[in-house]
Formats: C-alpha cells, structure tokens, sequence
C-alpha cells in the first residue's frame, strides 16, 4: 500500500515495479511477466485478474 501504483504484486513471492515489466504473456506453464533485464517471472493464477486489469493481456512495451 505504501508504494502506490508504482507496483504489483505479481505471484505471493514477487512484488513488481511497474516501469520495467516489458511483457505479460502466456507460457507452457501460465503466465509470465518480463522484465527489462530478461527475467521471466510466474504470475499466479490467483493474481492473474488484476494484472490482466492494470497492465492488459498480452501486454507489451517497447524497449527503450
């Protein structure tokens, strides 16, 4: 709550900051959040729906 919309959190074991999530899309397993740095991130299903809410599915940002 103290960090505002500044952030998500993603899966009960990860928190993300919203300007270097790159990507959210579907894998074998579920879903995943990519971040600037290449780290692929489990979103839970659980999580799912308020990701898909604030960032959209198949979301995707431009590098840069």
């Amino acid at each position: 709550a103290e960090l505002g919309e500044r952030g998500i959190r993603i899966h009960r074991s990860h928190w993300v900051a919203l300007a270097p999530v790159r990507r959210v899309q579907p894998s074998a397993n579920g879903w995943v959040c990519e971040l600037s740095d290449g780290r692929r991130l489990p979103v839970s299903r659980r999580r799912l729906g308020e990701v898909r809410r604030v960032l959209g599915t198949g979301f995707v940002r431009a590098p840069g």
